[in-house]
C-alpha cells in the first residue's frame, strides 16, 4: 500500500508500529486497490473472517439490499446515526418521525448534570436543533474539495422533500453499526484523520465502528482518486463514511437484531446506546463509542464483544463457563429452580436460535471423537530381497 499511496503524512494516532499504511488504520486501502483491479463489479463487499450467522446468507444480504434501497434520503444519516429499539421507539414509521423532531428542535443533553434537579441555581441549557444533513457536507476549506461536479444533489429542499428523495436508490454504504459523528466523543482513533486544511477547525466525519459493509463502485473510486490525489484519509472505520458524507453518497446502516447478556429494561438500554448530541450515538462525550463502549461486551455484535463467542460456542453444543456441554443438552438436572440462565436445568437438547450476527468468534477447537478401530500394522518389504 505504501507503493500504491505515496506522499501521505502519517499522524501515527496510534504509535509508529500502527503506520497508516497498515492492515490496522489503512485497511481500505486494499479494497480501493482491489476495486480499481476490478471494475466490472459495482458492489464490494468487505467482511471480516471472525463473523459468523445462524441464518442464511443469501436470505440476509438480498434482504438488506432490498430494504436499504427503499430509504429515502431525507433524514438518513440522522437515522443511521442511531439505535433502533422497537419496544422504545415504536414502529419504523415513529422512529423516522422521532429522528426528525430530535433533529430540528432538539433534546435535553445528558451532559446537563443540573437537569432535573429541585432549587438548582443553574438553570439546564436550552435543547439545541441541529441542520439536518442534506445532499454533500462538505470540508470547510474549498481547497479539500476534489471532483464534485458528479456529486448527486437533493431533486427538491428539505422542507418540500415528501421522502421521495433517494427511494429506489442503492446504497454507496452499507454498515452494521450506526454512523456516528466522532467530533466530542472519547473514541480513540475520533481524530486519525489526514490530508485536510483544518486551521478553520475539523472537517464533518462519520464513523461506523466495525469494518464490516458494503460500498459501491463509485466510492471506492472516490476513496482511491482522494487519497491519490489529495492524500486524504482517515482511520479504517472512518474512512468510507467519510467519504460518502463529503460526496453526498447514499449510506445506510442497518438495524439487524442484537441481543444482550442480560435483561436491562429497554428504555435504560436505549438511553445507554443514544446518548449522544440529541438522541444520536456521537456527537458528545457521553457516546456509547469509546470510554462508555463496556456497555457493548455483553452484545452479539461488537468488535470485541464477550458475548458473543459464548454464545456461538454454546450453539455448537460446547461448554462455556461451566455451562452447556452434551450432558446438560440430554440430562436433566432436577436440582436447579428453572430460573434464568444459570437456573435451567436442561435435557431440552440443543439451543436453538434465530437467524443473527455474531462477531467476534476467534479460535473454536470442536472436539473430535477419535477412532476406535486398531491400526492394523502392515509389515515393510524388504527393497534387498
Amino acid at each position: 500500500m505504501l507503493m500504491l499511496y505515496q506522499g501521505i503524512f502519517d499522524t501515527f494516532a496510534r504509535g509508529s508500529d500502527l503506520p497508516i499504511h497498515g492492515s490496522y488504520r489503512g485497511l481500505q486501502m486494499a479494497m480501493q486497490h482491489f476495486a480499481q483491479q476490478h471494475q466490472e463489479y459495482d458492489y464490494f463487499w468487505h467482511w471480516e473472517i471472525d463473523i459468523r450467522y445462524t441464518g442464511h446468507y443469501y436470505n440476509l444480504f438480498s434482504q438488506i439490499d432490498s430494504w436499504t434501497k427503499k430509504q429515502p434520503r431525507k433524514g438518513l444519516w440522522e437515522r443511521s446515526g442511531r439505535f433502533y429499539i422497537p419496544s422504545v421507539h415504536g414502529s419504523w414509521e415513529d422512529f423516522k418521525q422521532m429522528v426528525r423532531v430530535q433533529t430540528e428542535m432538539g433534546t435535553k443533553s445528558p451532559e446537563d448534570i443540573w437537569s432535573g434537579i429541585p432549587g438548582a441555581k443553574k438553570m439546564p441549557a436550552t435543547p439545541k436543533g441541529e441542520k439536518p444533513i442534506w445532499g454533500p457536507e462538505r470540508p470547510l476549506d474549498l481547497t479539500d474539495w476534489f471532483e464534485v461536479e458528479n456529486d448527486p444533489v437533493p431533486i427538491n429542499t428539505y422542507e418540500k422533500d415528501k421522502y421521495q428523495w433517494g427511494v429506489g436508490e442503492d446504497a454507496d454504504l452499507i454498515t452494521f453499526n450506526p454512523l456516528f459523528d466522532p467530533e466530542s466523543t472519547s473514541w480513540l482513533l475520533a481524530e486519525d484523520y489526514t490530508g485536510y486544511n483544518i486551521t478553520g477547525g475539523a472537517i464533518p466525519r462519520r464513523a461506523a465502528i466495525v469494518t464490516s459493509s458494503r460500498m459501491s463502485k463509485r466510492l471506492l473510486n472516490t476513496m482511491h482518486r482522494e487519497t491519490a490525489f489529495k492524500k486524504h484519509h482517515a482511520f479504517s472505520e472512518m474512512w468510507a463514511p467519510t467519504a460518502a458524507l463529503h460526496h453526498g453518497y447514499k449510506a445506510v446502516y442497518v438495524p439487524h437484531p442484537m441481543y444482550v447478556d442480560r435483561e436491562w429494561p429497554t428504555a435504560y438500554l436505549s438511553g445507554v446506546m443514544n446518548a449522544g448530541r440529541n438522541g444520536a450515538t456521537g456527537g458528545s462525550k457521553n457516546s456509547v463509542f469509546g470510554e462508555k463502549e463496556h456497555n457493548l461486551l455483553g452484545m452479539t455484535w461488537y468488535y470485541n464483544a464477550g458475548f458473543a463467542p459464548n454464545l456461538w460456542r454454546r450453539w455448537l453444543g460446547l461448554k462455556v463457563n461451566n455451562e452447556g456441554g452434551e450432558e446438560f443438552e440430554t440430562v436433566v438436572d432436577e436440582g436447579r429452580d428453572g430460573k434464568g440462565v444459570n437456573g435451567m436445568r436442561g435435557g431440552e437438547g440443543r439451543m436453538c436460535l434465530p437467524p443473527m450476527l455474531i462477531h467476534p468468534v476467534k479460535d473454536v477447537e470442536l472436539p473430535v471423537e477419535g477412532s476406535t478401530v486398531e491400526k492394523e500394522e502392515i509389515p515393510e518389504s524388504d527393497p534387498n530381497a
